[in-house]
């Protein structure tokens, strides 16, 4: 699905370090850009799936189980995948098509949701299997972020980037206490089966935001801003471990 030209930056370069956008058109105010406007849907859809899921799975397990223990493992558990795969998902974004790991990033967390609500209530699946799953879809759910910011000064252009930057801010904020709130109502009121399929709707309807955005304009580096993967990574890491 093709982009207007002339409402977004064609290129986004570096220049001694420093990122730099070429032949950029960017529209006289934020909200008529609709390559922006669809992908922060996503975004903000896609954080309320991530909240909602999390808090829906945990109380999900302690009605059922009893267990507090079961629980706390739920949430060690994401803790663990994020600290652990955090850094290599955002060098990841920076190296790869960012629509394209977005899409697939919000595909796999929907599908993964059904698939744990039917081992749950279809099959019975043993707790480790369930762990398992779920920690395969926040292993997920850390790709679509860091691709989302790092594609926003490009689709924005210089002179929107700090008003852009605010409103993300506050969608998600919107997003994460929203979907908090939902979560704990939804179980209440329909049970974890439900529950469980909200959230697969909700990441696959952030999926055909991206999908309806249409493509991201380019990113191209110059060839002394060109590093290996495992550079990036150390770089990340190391930034990720003087700030915790």
């Amino acid at each position: 699905m093709g982009m207007n030209p002339s409402s977004e930056p064609e290129i986004i370069g570096y220049q001694d370090g420093q990122a730099a956008l070429h032949n950029t058109k960017a529209p006289p105010t934020l909200w008529r850009n609709v390559t922006f406007r669809r992908i922060l849907y996503g975004y903000g859809i896609s954080v309320f799936g991530d909240c909602f899921n999390g808090i829906a799975i945990s109380l999900w397990v302690l009605q059922t189980t009893g267990s507090a223990k079961s629980m706390a493992a739920v949430q060690i558990c994401n803790m663990a995948v994020s600290f652990l795969f955090g850094s290599v998902a955002g060098t990841v974004a920076d190296r790869l098509d960012r629509r394209k790991l977005m899409l697939a990033s919000d595909v796999f967390r929907g599908l993964m949701a059904v698939l744990i609500a039917v081992s749950l209530f279809g099959w019975h699946a043993p707790f480790p299997v369930v762990l398992l799953l779920l920690s395969l879809s926040m292993f997920s759910s850390l790709f679509q972020a860091p691709a989302f910011h790092a594609s926003v000064a490009s689709m924005v252009g210089r002179e929107h980037i700090q008003q852009a930057t605010g409103t993300i801010h506050m969608v998600d904020n919107l997003a994460r206490i929203s979907g908090l709130a939902a979560a704990g109502v939804a179980v209440a009121a329909f049970g974890g089966f439900v529950a469980i399929l909200i959230t697969g709707a909700t990441f696959l309807l952030s999926a055909v935001c991206v999908l309806v955005a249409g493509r991201f304009p380019e990113v191209q580096r110059s060839i002394n801003q060109q590093t290996t993967f495992a550079q990036e990574w150390r770089s990340s890491f190391g930034y990720i471990y003087r700030n915790p």
